[in-house]
């Protein structure tokens, strides 16, 4: 029988970046190691998932939490806020000229400089944390859990015990026992059961982007719905909803197994930081998705053509340089397919070059492609 691994893991909530993936690769997550944690980001996952519910689930289940907090990041601040609430499990690191926000200034955070020798220094103040978590685990270790009422959560440690003791009283049961003692030992499982039921939290409301958009296609999108769904999203078009604002967006850039991609946490959507290389028709587009999903693109097998509302999503109320396109985007896709139909012979295809979206014969319109998955 194969050996059952029991080792904690360490959720990492960090930027996405370049510069902060080398302190990732060559601080953290050598230390968790040595400490026998393995450290995990939500971007290394496998699986279809939202990206925005995954993260709460992390910090919820995870051991412990390191927290980079360099540069301030309010997506970062946001979850390490959550995992504050949560328990007692968080390491602050922050860089050595970082100015601490007064909220934490006076909890412990660990100062390193991103160098060679600073990040050696890092792993041995990250192992000695983690080594020493039972110890400091226990006390209050941020504003939160310094006032939060006993009863406002029930600590994993005190979680897993009740637990712990509900099964050692099962095994007892099954046992054969003599009857009083059988029925003392229900007496007490029921007790067990009842405080567990009183210590166990109300489930946290499941997390959602702030604008959820249709990511099933359809065949028969006409004109007249087109301009109704863009008055409603409020997305801007130079012809058809010229005073629209679109998307307040929160952009992401980041890379796996060496591919760009962007992730838009207003819509919890992940795209394709570039797309195809040229133009092609409809039927061409289908194929290039295929491919990249047998190829496992970025370590996904679930690409897909956005819908007419996913492409337009993206489409800014003023240009950056050429396009009315964010610059997180290749500005060479000057315009995609989208995986909508008007009929069988069109599918909707936005223009970024000139602001707006249009139907095109799929047989022989040529366009670019970019993907996205989630949603």
């Amino acid at each position: 029988m194969a050996n059952v691994k029991n080792e904690k893991t360490c959720f990492v909530i960090m930027p996405f970046s370049e510069q902060r993936w080398e302190v990732f690769e060559y601080g953290i997550a050598p230390a968790c190691k040595t400490a026998g944690f393995t450290a995990v980001r939500v971007d290394q996952l496998k699986g279809h998932f939202n990206i925005n519910r995954k993260i709460i689930e992390q910090l919820f289940v995870c051991d412990v939490v390191i927290a980079e907090i360099t540069d301030k990041n309010p997506n970062v601040f946001y979850e390490m806020g959550v995992a504050h609430a949560l328990d007692n499990k968080t390491i602050m690191i922050a860089q050595n000229a970082q100015e601490l926000p007064f909220d934490i200034r006076n909890y412990r955070c660990i100062i390193y400089q991103q160098s060679v020798k600073g990040l050696l220094q890092l792993q041995a103040q990250i192992v000695e944390s983690l080594q020493s978590f039972d110890d400091w685990g226990r006390n209050p270790s941020n504003p939160v859990q310094d006032f939060k009422p006993f009863d406002a959560f029930i600590a994993k440690s005190e979680r897993e015990k009740l637990l712990g003791e509900l099964r050692i009283k099962d095994a007892l049961l099954a046992a054969a026992v003599p009857k009083t003692q059988w029925q003392q030992l229900q007496r007490e499982h029921q007790k067990l059961q009842q405080e567990l039921a009183r210590l166990q939290p109300a489930p946290l409301p499941k997390s959602s982007p702030k604008l959820i958009l249709r990511s099933q296609p359809t065949d028969n999108l006409s004109s007249e719905q087109v301009k109704k769904m863009l008055g409603e999203k409020n997305f801007f078009d130079a012809y058809e909803n010229k005073n629209g604002k679109g998307v307040v967006h929160q952009y992401e850039p980041l890379e796996r197994e060496g591919k760009k991609l962007v992730l838009d946490k207003t819509t919890g959507l992940l795209w394709q930081q570039s797309g195809s290389d040229g133009t092609m028709v409809f039927k061409e587009a289908e194929q290039y998705v295929r491919g990249l999903n047998e190829k496992r693109f970025a370590g996904y097998d679930d690409w897909r053509l956005p819908t007419l509302e996913e492409a337009m999503s993206l489409m800014e109320s003023k240009k950056h340089g050429e396009l009315y396109l964010d610059r997180v985007f290749d500005h060479k896709q000057q315009w995609i397919w989208t995986s909508d139909h008007h009929d069988e012979s069109a599918a909707w295809v936005v223009h970024f070059s000139d602001g707006h979206c249009n139907r095109h014969h799929v047989d022989d319109y040529l366009s670019f492609v970019r993907v996205v998955r989630g949603g």
